[in-house]
């Protein structure tokens, strides 16, 4: 079956120290109710498409006078549509209240997909305030584990070997994501120009980042093998 991706949302008001999207995007910007049903109404008559992606850099930053925020977008979207099934793309934890609330929404709600990918990157405080992610260790155990008292199966990514990460730090993280089983990827830290994080100078060893990586991939190895 077809799934295609419709654009509610592009660049991003974050100031991630990792980042450059919002320099070659910019902020923020999202797209009318009106604009996001064509775009569906056309696929759905020229491909019979029963499948959507509300996808954008941060779907949760959505915000558009026509309808509301992200979370009014997709009951509004999931009542118009009744016969079509939606799947949200790339939420980034920011807002634990309004995660919470689509939480809740996808709970109740027949065809939206019940599982979500949350960005988090990583779970430990202080490396979240040098990668300028506004949100704490604590807020993603509620968000967690609010999620699988709901039933909902959340997918998440990290960066290993961010500048600074030390092995306090990336055990926190490990916890984490065995505590919950979370199926993640795993992303080697990349250093891109023009992004604060360039300038950091306590870079990781590489054979460190490989033994973080070679530990994360066991990992996740032993989830998968839960959940099959």
């Amino acid at each position: 079956m077809n799934k295609i991706s419709i654009k509610v949302q592009d660049g991003c008001s974050q100031n991630c120290s990792y980042c450059i999207v919002r320099e070659l995007r910019g902020k923020s910007q999202s797209y009318s109710y009106e604009a996001i049903c064509k775009d569906i109404d056309f696929f759905i008559k020229e491909l019979d498409c029963k499948v959507f992606d509300l996808c954008g850099v941060n779907t949760l930053e959505y915000y558009h006078d026509s309808v509301g925020n992200f979370v009014d977008l997709c009951r509004k979207l999931t009542d118009k549509y009744r016969d079509i099934n939606f799947v949200i793309d790339n939420i980034n934890p920011f807002n634990e209240k309004e995660v919470c609330e689509l939480i809740d929404l996808v709970e109740i709600t027949d065809n939206i997909s019940k599982e979500l990918f949350i960005s988090i990157q990583s779970v430990s405080n202080d490396l979240l305030k040098v990668m300028h992610r506004p949100y704490t260790k604590e807020s993603l155990y509620k968000i967690f584990t609010y999620a699988k008292t709901k039933g909902i199966i959340i997918k998440t990514e990290i960066i290993v070997g961010f500048p600074g990460e030390t092995e306090e730090m990336f055990n926190e993280t490990y916890a984490f994501l065995n505590q919950f089983k979370t199926n993640f990827t795993a992303h080697v830290y990349s250093n891109r120009p023009g992004t604060e994080a360039e300038k950091y100078t306590d870079i990781i060893p590489e054979k460190v980042i490989l033994s973080r990586m070679n530990k994360y991939k066991e990992l996740q190895k032993d989830i998968e093998c839960l959940q099959n």
